[in-house]
Protein backbone atom coordinates (compact mmCIF):
# COMPACT_ATOMS: atom_id res chain seq x y z
CA UNK A 1 0.00 0.00 0.00
CA UNK A 2 1.31 3.35 -0.88
CA UNK A 3 0.35 6.49 1.30
CA UNK A 4 1.38 9.97 0.39
CA UNK A 5 4.95 9.12 -0.98
CA UNK A 6 5.46 5.82 1.49
CA UNK A 7 4.72 2.60 1.45
CA UNK A 8 2.90 0.39 4.14
CA UNK A 9 3.16 -3.39 4.13
CA UNK A 10 0.02 -4.21 5.55
CA UNK A 11 0.76 -7.42 6.87
CA UNK A 12 4.01 -6.55 8.37
CA UNK A 13 3.18 -2.80 9.08
CA UNK A 14 6.81 -2.15 7.57
CA UNK A 15 6.85 1.25 6.34
CA UNK A 16 9.94 2.52 3.74
CA UNK A 17 10.20 6.03 2.07
CA UNK A 18 12.46 9.05 1.64
CA UNK A 19 13.46 11.01 3.82
CA UNK A 20 13.10 14.91 1.84
CA UNK A 21 16.35 17.11 1.06
CA UNK A 22 17.07 19.56 -1.40
CA UNK A 23 20.21 17.80 -2.56
CA UNK A 24 20.17 14.30 -1.77
CA UNK A 25 23.14 13.32 -3.46
CA UNK A 26 25.74 14.99 -1.58
CA UNK A 27 24.07 15.11 1.79
CA UNK A 28 24.37 12.59 4.45
CA UNK A 29 21.60 11.56 6.95
CA UNK A 30 21.27 10.55 10.13
CA UNK A 31 18.80 9.37 12.93
CA UNK A 32 18.34 12.12 15.78
CA UNK A 33 17.92 10.61 19.13
CA UNK A 34 15.33 9.85 20.66
CA UNK A 35 14.08 7.76 17.86
CA UNK A 36 10.73 6.62 17.27
CA UNK A 37 8.36 5.70 20.36
CA UNK A 38 6.69 2.36 18.73
CA UNK A 39 9.48 1.20 16.51
CA UNK A 40 12.53 1.25 15.06
CA UNK A 41 13.90 3.04 11.81
CA UNK A 42 16.97 2.05 9.50
CA UNK A 43 18.18 4.31 6.73
CA UNK A 44 20.36 4.14 3.85
CA UNK A 45 21.24 7.54 2.83
CA UNK A 46 17.90 8.80 2.26
CA UNK A 47 15.79 5.78 2.43
CA UNK A 48 13.94 5.40 5.58
CA UNK A 49 12.63 1.97 7.12
CA UNK A 50 10.54 2.22 9.87
CA UNK A 51 9.41 -1.33 11.92
CA UNK A 52 6.44 -1.03 14.29
CA UNK A 53 7.08 -3.05 17.33
CA UNK A 54 4.47 -5.88 18.34
CA UNK A 55 3.54 -3.83 21.24
CA UNK A 56 3.00 -0.63 18.91
CA UNK A 57 0.65 -2.61 17.03
CA UNK A 58 -1.20 -3.96 19.27
CA UNK A 59 -1.90 -0.89 21.36
CA UNK A 60 -2.88 0.83 17.92
CA UNK A 61 -5.29 -1.70 17.40
CA UNK A 62 -7.45 -0.46 20.46
CA UNK A 63 -7.07 3.02 19.72
CA UNK A 64 -10.66 4.69 17.96
CA UNK A 65 -8.77 6.80 15.58
CA UNK A 66 -5.82 6.22 12.94
CA UNK A 67 -1.95 5.52 15.41
CA UNK A 68 0.97 7.43 13.95
CA UNK A 69 4.54 7.15 15.45
CA UNK A 70 7.55 9.84 14.52
CA UNK A 71 10.66 10.15 14.29
CA UNK A 72 13.51 13.45 13.70
CA UNK A 73 16.39 12.90 10.52
CA UNK A 74 19.36 15.11 10.44
CA UNK A 75 20.07 16.28 7.02
CA UNK A 76 23.74 17.76 6.86
CA UNK A 77 24.39 19.37 3.23
CA UNK A 78 26.75 22.17 1.98
CA UNK A 79 24.10 25.03 3.33
CA UNK A 80 24.42 23.84 6.55
CA UNK A 81 22.36 20.87 8.91
CA UNK A 82 18.63 20.86 8.79
CA UNK A 83 16.20 18.77 11.18
CA UNK A 84 13.32 16.91 8.94
CA UNK A 85 10.67 15.47 11.20
CA UNK A 86 8.80 12.28 10.31
CA UNK A 87 5.04 10.83 10.72
CA UNK A 88 4.25 7.41 10.12
CA UNK A 89 1.41 5.55 10.47
CA UNK A 90 1.37 2.71 12.79
CA UNK A 91 -0.42 -0.39 11.51
CA UNK A 92 -2.63 -1.81 14.01
CA UNK A 93 -2.79 -5.59 14.90
CA UNK A 94 -4.79 -7.72 17.56
CA UNK A 95 -4.91 -10.88 18.85
CA UNK A 96 -7.13 -14.10 18.95
CA UNK A 97 -7.10 -17.45 20.08
CA UNK A 98 -6.61 -19.71 17.42
CA UNK A 99 -6.83 -23.59 18.71
CA UNK A 100 -6.81 -25.75 21.32
CA UNK A 101 -3.45 -28.74 21.21
CA UNK A 102 -4.27 -32.06 21.86
CA UNK A 103 -2.23 -33.17 24.93
CA UNK A 104 -2.62 -35.30 28.14
CA UNK A 105 -3.85 -33.22 31.77
CA UNK A 106 -1.58 -31.99 33.91
CA UNK A 107 2.02 -31.56 32.44
CA UNK A 108 4.96 -30.33 34.87
CA UNK A 109 6.85 -28.34 32.01
CA UNK A 110 7.02 -27.86 28.48
CA UNK A 111 9.24 -26.25 25.83
CA UNK A 112 8.97 -25.46 22.05
CA UNK A 113 10.97 -26.99 19.30
CA UNK A 114 13.06 -23.85 17.43
CA UNK A 115 11.26 -23.86 14.34
CA UNK A 116 7.89 -24.00 16.16
CA UNK A 117 6.27 -27.42 14.68
CA UNK A 118 6.30 -29.35 18.32
CA UNK A 119 5.97 -28.85 22.01
CA UNK A 120 7.30 -31.28 24.59
CA UNK A 121 5.71 -31.35 27.64
CA UNK A 122 6.54 -33.44 30.96
CA UNK A 123 5.12 -34.93 33.26
CA UNK A 124 5.31 -36.55 37.29
CA UNK A 125 4.12 -39.60 36.02
CA UNK A 126 6.84 -40.44 33.93
CA UNK A 127 5.44 -39.29 30.60
CA UNK A 128 7.10 -37.00 27.69
CA UNK A 129 4.34 -35.97 25.50
CA UNK A 130 5.08 -34.63 21.39
CA UNK A 131 2.95 -32.28 20.55
CA UNK A 132 2.51 -31.60 16.95
CA UNK A 133 1.68 -27.71 16.55
CA UNK A 134 0.02 -28.49 12.60
CA UNK A 135 -2.16 -31.11 14.29
CA UNK A 136 -2.02 -34.87 13.50
CA UNK A 137 -2.17 -36.58 17.37
CA UNK A 138 0.12 -36.90 20.07
CA UNK A 139 2.64 -38.80 20.76
CA UNK A 140 3.62 -39.86 24.23
CA UNK A 141 6.70 -42.20 25.63
CA UNK A 142 6.86 -43.41 29.14
CA UNK A 143 10.26 -42.66 31.18
CA UNK A 144 10.76 -45.07 33.82
CA UNK A 145 11.31 -41.93 36.55
CA UNK A 146 9.53 -38.53 37.26
CA UNK A 147 9.96 -36.27 34.28
CA UNK A 148 10.35 -32.59 35.90
CA UNK A 149 11.48 -29.63 33.23
CA UNK A 150 12.22 -29.73 29.45
CA UNK A 151 14.71 -27.88 27.33
CA UNK A 152 15.23 -28.24 23.49
CA UNK A 153 18.46 -27.70 21.26
CA UNK A 154 19.01 -24.79 18.72
CA UNK A 155 19.34 -26.92 16.03
CA UNK A 156 15.98 -28.85 17.25
CA UNK A 157 18.04 -32.30 17.77
CA UNK A 158 18.34 -33.12 21.12
CA UNK A 159 15.66 -32.62 23.70
CA UNK A 160 16.65 -32.65 27.11
CA UNK A 161 14.42 -33.91 30.43
CA UNK A 162 15.26 -33.56 33.75
CA UNK A 163 14.40 -35.91 36.05
CA UNK A 164 14.14 -34.78 39.97
CA UNK A 165 13.85 -38.15 41.73
CA UNK A 166 16.55 -39.85 40.22
CA UNK A 167 19.38 -36.94 40.15
CA UNK A 168 19.60 -37.61 36.08
CA UNK A 169 18.87 -35.99 32.72
CA UNK A 170 18.02 -38.03 29.48
CA UNK A 171 19.38 -36.78 26.67
CA UNK A 172 16.26 -37.60 23.41
CA UNK A 173 16.29 -37.55 19.64
CA UNK A 174 13.44 -35.32 18.34
CA UNK A 175 11.14 -37.75 18.59
CA UNK A 176 11.86 -38.87 22.15
CA UNK A 177 13.93 -42.03 21.35
CA UNK A 178 16.58 -42.32 24.03
CA UNK A 179 20.20 -41.31 23.07
CA UNK A 180 21.57 -41.71 26.90
CA UNK A 181 21.65 -40.33 30.57
CA UNK A 182 23.85 -38.25 32.52
CA UNK A 183 23.96 -37.93 36.19
CA UNK A 184 23.89 -34.54 37.82
CA UNK A 185 23.76 -33.46 40.95
CA UNK A 186 20.25 -34.02 43.62
CA UNK A 187 17.03 -33.49 42.78
CA UNK A 188 17.14 -31.32 39.35
CA UNK A 189 14.65 -29.24 38.59
CA UNK A 190 14.81 -26.28 36.22
CA UNK A 191 17.62 -27.00 32.58
CA UNK A 192 19.00 -24.44 30.39
CA UNK A 193 21.13 -24.69 27.20
CA UNK A 194 23.97 -22.48 25.96
CA UNK A 195 22.72 -20.13 23.01
CA UNK A 196 25.03 -22.47 20.92
CA UNK A 197 23.95 -25.57 22.57
CA UNK A 198 26.97 -26.88 23.37
CA UNK A 199 26.23 -26.17 27.27
CA UNK A 200 23.16 -27.84 29.36
CA UNK A 201 23.17 -25.87 32.95
CA UNK A 202 21.03 -27.86 35.75
CA UNK A 203 19.28 -26.34 39.09
CA UNK A 204 19.96 -29.32 41.62
CA UNK A 205 17.62 -28.13 44.72
CA UNK A 206 18.66 -30.40 46.87
CA UNK A 207 22.74 -30.50 45.98
CA UNK A 208 22.69 -26.52 46.51
CA UNK A 209 24.54 -26.24 43.00
CA UNK A 210 24.32 -26.00 38.81
CA UNK A 211 26.42 -28.01 37.03
CA UNK A 212 27.13 -27.27 33.73
CA UNK A 213 27.01 -30.32 31.57
CA UNK A 214 29.05 -30.99 28.29
CA UNK A 215 26.22 -31.87 26.02
CA UNK A 216 28.40 -33.50 23.89
CA UNK A 217 30.42 -35.72 25.65
CA UNK A 218 27.49 -35.53 28.85
CA UNK A 219 30.22 -34.80 31.15
CA UNK A 220 30.47 -32.17 33.93
CA UNK A 221 32.22 -30.12 33.48
CA UNK A 222 31.32 -27.04 36.86
CA UNK A 223 29.78 -27.43 39.82
CA UNK A 224 28.45 -24.14 41.12
CA UNK A 225 26.88 -23.47 44.34
CA UNK A 226 23.94 -21.98 44.63
CA UNK A 227 21.46 -22.61 47.94
CA UNK A 228 18.33 -24.21 46.71
CA UNK A 229 18.34 -22.94 43.18
CA UNK A 230 14.69 -24.31 41.35
CA UNK A 231 14.75 -22.16 37.85
CA UNK A 232 17.21 -20.62 35.91
CA UNK A 233 17.95 -19.31 32.12
CA UNK A 234 20.87 -18.19 30.27
CA UNK A 235 21.38 -14.35 29.14
CA UNK A 236 21.68 -14.15 25.07
CA UNK A 237 25.39 -14.04 25.21
CA UNK A 238 25.98 -17.04 27.14
CA UNK A 239 27.85 -14.94 29.41
CA UNK A 240 25.79 -15.28 32.11
CA UNK A 241 22.92 -17.38 33.97
CA UNK A 242 20.18 -16.23 36.06
CA UNK A 243 18.51 -18.63 39.00
CA UNK A 244 15.92 -18.34 41.37
CA UNK A 245 16.92 -19.39 45.02
CA UNK A 246 14.47 -21.69 46.78
CA UNK A 247 11.54 -19.57 47.46
CA UNK A 248 13.15 -16.40 48.30
CA UNK A 249 13.29 -13.14 47.50
CA UNK A 250 16.25 -13.35 45.70
CA UNK A 251 17.78 -14.07 42.08
CA UNK A 252 21.71 -15.29 41.98
CA UNK A 253 23.70 -14.24 39.24
CA UNK A 254 26.10 -16.69 37.56
CA UNK A 255 29.22 -15.06 35.54
CA UNK A 256 30.28 -18.27 33.33
CA UNK A 257 33.59 -17.17 32.80
CA UNK A 258 34.57 -16.18 36.22
CA UNK A 259 32.43 -18.73 37.98
CA UNK A 260 31.58 -15.83 40.80
CA UNK A 261 27.98 -15.82 42.11
CA UNK A 262 25.98 -12.58 42.59
CA UNK A 263 22.89 -12.36 44.83
CA UNK A 264 20.49 -9.53 44.20
CA UNK A 265 17.70 -8.92 46.44
CA UNK A 266 14.21 -8.86 45.09
CA UNK A 267 10.83 -7.28 46.16
CA UNK A 268 8.96 -10.02 45.96
CA UNK A 269 9.17 -13.60 46.65
CA UNK A 270 9.78 -16.03 43.66
CA UNK A 271 7.74 -19.23 43.25
CA UNK A 272 9.70 -22.34 42.73
CA UNK A 273 7.70 -23.23 39.59
CA UNK A 274 7.92 -20.02 37.83
CA UNK A 275 10.47 -19.04 34.58
CA UNK A 276 12.70 -16.33 34.61
CA UNK A 277 12.84 -14.58 31.16
CA UNK A 278 16.11 -12.39 29.42
CA UNK A 279 15.12 -9.76 27.26
CA UNK A 280 16.68 -10.47 23.22
CA UNK A 281 18.95 -8.09 23.81
CA UNK A 282 20.17 -8.76 27.28
CA UNK A 283 19.08 -5.39 28.89
CA UNK A 284 16.44 -6.52 31.23
CA UNK A 285 15.57 -9.98 33.43
CA UNK A 286 11.68 -10.61 33.94
CA UNK A 287 10.69 -12.92 36.92
CA UNK A 288 7.13 -13.69 37.96
CA UNK A 289 5.94 -12.95 41.91
CA UNK A 290 5.36 -15.84 44.02
CA UNK A 291 2.50 -17.07 45.45
CA UNK A 292 -0.10 -14.66 46.45
CA UNK A 293 1.74 -11.64 44.97
CA UNK A 294 0.47 -9.41 41.95
CA UNK A 295 3.47 -8.63 39.93
CA UNK A 296 5.84 -9.34 37.39
CA UNK A 297 9.64 -8.36 38.34
CA UNK A 298 11.94 -5.95 35.59
CA UNK A 299 15.14 -6.27 36.46
CA UNK A 300 17.73 -3.60 34.68
CA UNK A 301 20.92 -5.58 34.20
CA UNK A 302 23.11 -2.32 33.82
CA UNK A 303 22.41 -1.68 37.18
CA UNK A 304 20.16 -4.45 38.75
CA UNK A 305 17.53 -1.95 39.76
CA UNK A 306 14.18 -3.84 39.99
CA UNK A 307 10.82 -2.18 38.39
CA UNK A 308 7.47 -4.15 38.30
CA UNK A 309 4.15 -4.70 36.36
CA UNK A 310 1.44 -5.16 38.14
CA UNK A 311 -0.84 -8.59 37.16
CA UNK A 312 -3.93 -10.72 38.27
CA UNK A 313 -2.89 -12.73 41.80
CA UNK A 314 -0.59 -15.88 41.30
CA UNK A 315 1.46 -14.86 38.39
CA UNK A 316 3.04 -17.98 37.34
CA UNK A 317 5.30 -17.87 34.06
CA UNK A 318 6.30 -14.75 31.73
CA UNK A 319 7.85 -15.10 27.89
CA UNK A 320 9.36 -12.19 25.67
CA UNK A 321 8.44 -10.86 22.23
CA UNK A 322 11.15 -11.53 20.15
CA UNK A 323 11.24 -7.38 19.47
CA UNK A 324 11.44 -6.96 22.82
CA UNK A 325 8.14 -4.93 23.30
CA UNK A 326 5.94 -7.28 24.73
CA UNK A 327 5.45 -9.60 28.36
CA UNK A 328 3.14 -12.49 28.23
CA UNK A 329 2.41 -13.21 31.56
CA UNK A 330 0.19 -16.38 32.48
CA UNK A 331 -1.53 -16.30 36.38
CA UNK A 332 -3.12 -18.85 37.90
CA UNK A 333 -5.99 -17.23 39.47
CA UNK A 334 -6.84 -14.95 36.00
CA UNK A 335 -7.01 -18.17 33.76
CA UNK A 336 -5.35 -15.89 31.13
CA UNK A 337 -2.92 -14.54 28.84
CA UNK A 338 -1.85 -10.94 30.23
CA UNK A 339 -0.30 -8.76 27.36
CA UNK A 340 2.13 -5.66 28.50
CA UNK A 341 4.26 -3.39 27.39
CA UNK A 342 7.95 -4.04 28.13
CA UNK A 343 8.94 -0.76 28.10
CA UNK A 344 6.49 0.98 30.14
CA UNK A 345 5.32 -2.28 31.78
CA UNK A 346 1.74 -1.62 31.76
CA UNK A 347 -0.89 -4.33 30.58
CA UNK A 348 -2.48 -3.76 27.48
CA UNK A 349 -4.95 -6.71 26.80
CA UNK A 350 -6.08 -9.93 28.38
CA UNK A 351 -6.59 -13.05 26.53
CA UNK A 352 -8.33 -15.53 28.54
CA UNK A 353 -7.17 -19.01 27.50
CA UNK A 354 -7.69 -22.10 29.90
CA UNK A 355 -7.92 -23.24 33.38
CA UNK A 356 -5.40 -22.51 35.48
CA UNK A 357 -2.28 -21.32 33.82
CA UNK A 358 0.37 -22.75 35.65
CA UNK A 359 3.29 -22.70 33.19
CA UNK A 360 5.02 -20.32 31.34
CA UNK A 361 3.88 -18.98 27.82
CA UNK A 362 6.21 -19.82 24.60
CA UNK A 363 6.42 -17.26 21.57
CA UNK A 364 7.19 -18.55 18.58
CA UNK A 365 10.55 -17.37 16.84
CA UNK A 366 8.67 -14.57 14.51
CA UNK A 367 6.91 -13.78 17.20
CA UNK A 368 3.06 -13.90 15.26
CA UNK A 369 2.54 -16.76 17.77
CA UNK A 370 1.97 -17.49 21.66
CA UNK A 371 1.16 -20.95 23.58
CA UNK A 372 -0.54 -20.86 27.10
CA UNK A 373 -0.28 -23.94 28.67
CA UNK A 374 -3.25 -25.24 31.61
CA UNK A 375 -3.69 -28.13 33.53
CA UNK A 376 -6.39 -29.55 31.48
CA UNK A 377 -4.66 -31.18 28.49
CA UNK A 378 -5.99 -29.85 25.13
CA UNK A 379 -8.14 -27.63 26.83
CA UNK A 380 -4.99 -26.00 27.86
CA UNK A 381 -2.68 -25.51 25.51
CA UNK A 382 -3.92 -22.66 23.58
CA UNK A 383 -2.49 -21.38 20.39
CA UNK A 384 -2.92 -17.25 20.10
CA UNK A 385 -2.07 -15.74 16.90
CA UNK A 386 -1.47 -11.85 15.54
CA UNK A 387 -3.47 -10.94 12.90
CA UNK A 388 -3.86 -7.52 10.90
CA UNK A 389 -6.78 -5.30 11.38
Amino acid sequence: MTNGGITVDAATGVVRGIVPAESPETSTFSLKFPGPRHGLVSLMHDTFVYTPTQAGRLRAGFTAGADTDSFTVRVTGEHGTSLVELTVPVTPSRVVVANALEAPVYPAAAALSPDGSRLYLTYYTGTLAITPVAGGGVRTIAIPTRASAVAVSPDGQRVYVSHSDSGTVTVRDADGNLVRTDRVGDEPWGIALSPDGSRLYVANHASDSVTATNTATGQVETVLRVDGPWTLAVSPGGEKLYVSIGESQQLGILDLQSHSVEVIPLPKPVWHLSNIAPSRDGSRVYIPGGFAQTVVMAMNTADNSVATASVPMDPSGVAVSPDGSLLYATSVQSDALHLIDAWTLRQITTIPVSDETFYSPFVSRDGNRVYAIGKNGSAGVVAVDFVQL
